[in-house]
């Protein structure tokens, strides 16, 4: 079953990491708002893929934010609206 994390603006990479860590699904959604600090990074995002990957889980992208989206997207993560 998914789990659903709803991330402040002015959280740091390392603490959404952190809560990936910590999930017991394999499939969790990352709900960011517009603006939000890790999403204005490239950097960041290449970081939670990695580590999405290093534990063998999937990471969905939930945003507003157009600019994050294609970040996102960029560094090879889902998203959706």
């Amino acid at each position: 079953m998914p789990q659903t994390f709803y991330i402040e603006n002015d959280e740091e990479i390392i603490s959404v990491i952190g809560r990936l860590r910590r999930s017991s699904s394999e499939e969790n959604f990352f709900v960011f708002p517009k603006r939000a600090l890790v999403l204005q990074s490239i950097v960041n995002l290449r970081l939670f893929q990695r580590e999405a990957e290093k534990l063998g889980k999937q990471i969905v992208i939930v945003t507003q934010d157009e600019a994050g989206k294609v970040l996102a997207e960029k560094a090879g993560l889902l998203t959706e609206r």
